[in-house]
């Protein structure tokens, strides 16, 4: 039996009249070689069908170009524009991004562990913290770790979050000029600090400016159904707010249909909604949702370039980095005077 004999760079460098090395640098991000030379290289290489074995090179090199992104909330809906950020921010560094995800039974340090085996040279997890161990295991082979949307307290790596305190000022500060006095906070896991901070940052400005009342902070009140839900739950009981400030766009979405179909309240005159998150269904006519802006592209930059710090000196201090953002202003808060 006749066995199809695999095609090597030796008989791509014959083939193109190159040497071996030559080959392996045009097929390297990083190799110097002329842009004719390389182009005969690959023009070889289709012609015999030959594709470079990139795991074997790694292993020679200890070094795979490789960044593993870890994601752990699929529910964000800027995902998308956030891995392809990724991707072409890391791209334009010579490296390629692997995508995990957590799904049922996994955790974050089994997937952390996989990165391991593929030899990745940096690792980003979002929306999630790894455990201790894993983490310093990680840093033991040299391979830097970035925390999105979340910190990483007691760990050697580093974060890139929004800035919560500067949210919850912004929001309180904006709704009170609009008039707005009594505030129902909703979040979803009571356990995400960034969402923490706004919060509290907003009670403490409205304490401070002297003008608002109530504040009823509820927590695990997450989605459509749960907005929807607890805004008729406030008015029934007698607590209804006339401003609500949501963790989640999906969760202002649910309040305020809440107030329209179920309660009958007008927004914005009677009540106001803020989300977090600016989806890209805010600005739909039928939401036109006050929203506070996650600036995207500014944390795709600032998460590439401390990955890739870390990269070139391991021995880098970690980083805390803290975005603001701002407050887009829509149709379900009233109009200043």
């Amino acid at each position: 039996m006749n066995e199809t004999r695999r095609i090597t760079s030796h008989d791509v460098a014959n083939l193109a009249g190159v040497s071996q090395a030559t080959v392996s640098r045009a097929f390297m991000p990083e190799g110097r070689i002329s842009a004719k030379t390389k182009q005969r290289v690959i023009d070889a290489a289709d012609k015999l069908g030959y594709q470079p074995n990139v795991i074997a090179r790694s292993l020679a090199k200890s070094k795979s170009n490789l960044i593993g992104v870890l994601m752990a909330n699929w529910n964000n809906p800027r995902l998308t524009e956030t891995l392809q950020g990724f991707s072409s921010a890391f791209k334009q560094s010579g490296y390629k991004v692997i995508l995990q995800s957590v799904g049922d039974g996994d955790t974050v340090d089994d997937a952390l562990r996989d990165f391991l085996q593929y030899q990745v040279d940096g690792i980003i997890v979002i929306s999630a913290v790894p455990g201790p161990v894993i983490s310093a295991a990680c840093m033991q082979k040299k391979i830097p770790i970035v925390v999105v949307n979340r910190f990483a307290r007691g760990l050697n790596a580093c974060s890139v979050t929004l800035d919560g305190a500067q949210a919850g000022r912004a929001i309180a500060g904006d709704l009170l000029e609009r008039g707005y006095r009594r505030f129902a906070l909703l979040r979803g896991s009571p356990d995400i600090q960034v969402i923490t901070d706004l919060f509290y940052a907003f009670s403490n400005t409205v304490s401070d400016k002297g003008l608002g009342g109530q504040i009823n902070e509820i927590t695990n009140i997450s989605g459509y159904g749960d907005g929807r839900k607890t805004i008729v739950d406030l008015v029934q009981k007698g607590q209804a707010p006339d401003a609500v400030v949501c963790s989640s766009d999906f969760t202002a979405f649910g309040v305020q249909a809440g107030a329209r179909y179920d309660l009958d309240i007008a927004v914005p005159e009677d009540l106001g909604i803020v989300g977090i998150g600016d989806s890209p269904f805010s600005w739909w006519p039928e939401h036109d949702l006050t929203t506070l802006h996650f600036p995207v592209d500014e944390m795709v930059r600032s998460t590439a370039d401390a990955l890739l710090a870390r990269i070139q000196e391991p021995e880098l201090e970690p980083q805390a980095i803290g975005l603001e953002s701002r407050l887009v202003v829509r149709g379900t808060t009233r109009k200043t005077e």
